[in-house]
């Protein structure tokens, strides 16, 4: 009897593949465990810059949408710069064609080192362009996205998810997503109907039975609020790093733990902004989450930013403001609100991980 010559499947192959580009991507992330989240509008390359200098060790660009920044250059010029100090770096598009989003990918690939999918996005926009967390139920749209990328870019393609409301949902789907070809995933542990009003808890031990399956690197995203939480989330969870995003906003030093001015801090941003040229969309709303706390007291101020069109004006008044906090009395409650504020949302975490 002749003996059939036992083969390779295209399965295996492609996971084999897969996984020498996850393990050749995180020996060259270094093995990050400080992350900063893709912002919309918020993660461009001044505030990333600043996010480095004090402890992010990787970084992503805000989520574009891969349709509209393969049909506009003034899109890509106006929200898409990078420099070379500005790695890792993964640049992250929403997508619903496999094609476009390849394309998409395949134009930024030589500026970065990775591409990311986003499949967390819960707000109603990913639901009318059908994107985001409105695609975890369509898989295999989800895995021909990947897939289709992964053949035609020389960079790896990660993906950051939500969880789905079952475990055994869950696990499905980070299962078909690896075997995809996706080489890291950062997982938000929230549904997508947790948001705004209903945002509540994490599910730390979806994350738990996540790393349990899958051979990629984990980054776990949701409700960090500072280092302490950072440390407690990696030694209980055990994934690879952490990505934090709304907390960043507030206290850029995070990931350095130490204590900073928030005034300090908007001019050294403002600096970087200087530095690189940035584009104004993305000053105010920077500037304006740094010094929130002062907002209420010193209507004027409030006022001045609200109008401030160039880095000088906006230097003008963050000092103008620095002199009347220190024209308070010293042992006034105001002076303590100089250092940056941790985000006032611990509602988002469990209690049992509240560490002040």
């Amino acid at each position: 009897m002749k003996r059939i010559k036992k083969t390779t499947n295209i399965n295996e192959n492609s996971k084999m593949a897969n996984i020498e580009n996850m393990t050749n991507l995180w020996k060259k992330l270094k093995k990050p465990q400080r992350v900063a989240a893709p912002m919309v509008n918020m993660s461009e390359l001044s505030f990333r810059m600043l996010l480095r200098k004090y402890g992010a060790e990787l970084c992503f660009t805000p989520m574009y949408n891969a349709k509209i920044f393969i049909n506009s250059q003034k899109h890509r010029n106006m929200y898409f710069s990078t420099c070379p100090d500005d790695r890792p770096l993964g640049v992250q598009f929403c997508a619903n064609d496999p094609e476009i989003f390849a394309t998409a990918a395949r134009m930024v690939q030589d500026q970065c080192d990775f591409v990311d999918l986003n499949l967390g996005c819960p707000q109603g926009i990913a639901k009318k362009g059908n994107y985001g967390a409105y695609l975890l139920t369509k898989v295999d749209l989800v895995c021909s996205l990947i897939e289709t990328a992964v053949k035609i870019c020389n960079v790896p393609i990660t993906c950051k998810i939500r969880i789905l409301p079952s475990l055994e949902e869950t696990i499905a789907l980070v299962k078909r997503i690896e075997s995809a070809g996706c080489s890291m995933l950062t997982v938000h542990a929230r549904t997508k109907e947790q948001r705004g009003i209903n945002t509540g808890c994490s599910n730390w031990e979806y994350i738990k039975e996540i790393k349990k399956v899958i051979s990629i690197p984990l980054i776990y995203n949701g409700g960090i609020l500072n280092m302490n939480h950072v440390d407690i989330c990696m030694n209980e969870i055990g994934c690879n790093g952490i990505m934090v995003a709304e907390a960043l906003l507030h206290n850029p030093a995070l990931f350095s733990n130490v204590k900073i001015s928030c005034i300090n801090i908007a001019f050294e941003y403002l600096e970087m902004c200087d530095k690189y040229n940035e584009s104004f969309n993305f000053i105010r709303g920077h500037i304006f989450r740094l010094v929130r706390q002062f907002i209420h007291q010193f209507t004027d101020i409030r006022d001045r930013l609200s109008k401030n069109i160039t880095i000088d004006e906006y230097k003008a008044t963050l000092f103008d403001l620095e002199k009347k906090i220190l024209e308070m009395p010293p042992d006034d409650a105001i002076h303590k609100l100089l250092i940056c504020q941790n985000v006032p949302y611990k509602h988002r975490m469990k209690i049992t991980h509240l560490v002040d």
